[in-house]
């Protein structure tokens, strides 16, 4: 499998960490803006993959030959394993967006899962720990508390380690998204704005209001 472009982005550090798991994210943007928002130095945040709606796969920090430099996409961070608790995933991981304007009420497409069909084999070949599907998480699971809710609902976690991972013990991977809050979000699919620009910002406000509630749902 092939790259289909390198976007590289400047929020790095050029060293190479060891990868014992990876994240999937959605990106609550569209490709312009999310690759946009990765090129940008005062934004701070990048990641490793990014795979588009019609299933292109772009390399944003380097991780494809074997090789992973340390991406900023997980934030504090936390997962307990049934065994240990891990933390500051940004040093263990790789990261990989899929394209998506909310992953709880929005689907993902058919191409997306066939090309992270094709990541995860290349991946699984560079890095053996994720030749366990247990080291696959989402976002959620290990920021839920700060609000994060993706890859969300609609990301089918059965297909997807059915596919990557045949014949393989499934892992539990359930979406901290609420369903009562899911219904609610998806009244808002009515009032998308036409406009590119404003369609762009309403999708950001909308993340900021799902994380907003994930969170305060998820207070200790």
């Amino acid at each position: 499998m092939e790259i289909i472009q390198r976007i590289e982005s400047p929020n790095f550090d050029r060293k190479a960490i060891g990868i014992q798991f990876l994240i999937i994210h959605y990106t609550a943007s569209t490709l312009q803006r999310a690759t946009d928002l990765f090129s940008d130095p005062t934004s701070g945040v990048s990641c490793h993959l990014l795979i588009d709606e019609t299933g292109n796969v772009y390399e944003i920090v380097k991780c494809w030959e074997g090789l992973a430099y340390k991406a900023r996409h997980c934030g504090e961070s936390h997962w307990n394993d049934g065994n240990r608790t891990w933390s500051d995933f940004n040093n263990i991981s790789l990261g990989l967006e899929l394209v998506n304007a909310n992953g709880n009420i929005v689907e993902y497409t058919a191409e997306q899962y066939r090309a992270l069909k094709q990541v995860i084999g290349h991946l699984k070949e560079k890095y053996p720990e994720l030749n366990s599907p247990h080291r696959v998480l989402g976002h959620e699971h290990i920021a839920g508390w700060r609000g994060k809710a993706d890859p969300g609902l609609m990301f089918d976690w059965a297909a997807f380690f059915e596919s990557c991972y045949p014949g393989r013990e499934i892992p539990k991977r359930q979406s901290i998204c609420p369903i009562e809050l899911q219904i609610a979000l998806r009244k808002f699919l009515a009032v998308i704005p036409k406009d590119e620009k404003e369609a762009t910002n309403f999708w950001h406000a909308l993340s900021y209001i799902t994380e907003t509630c994930v969170s305060l749902l998820n207070r200790k």
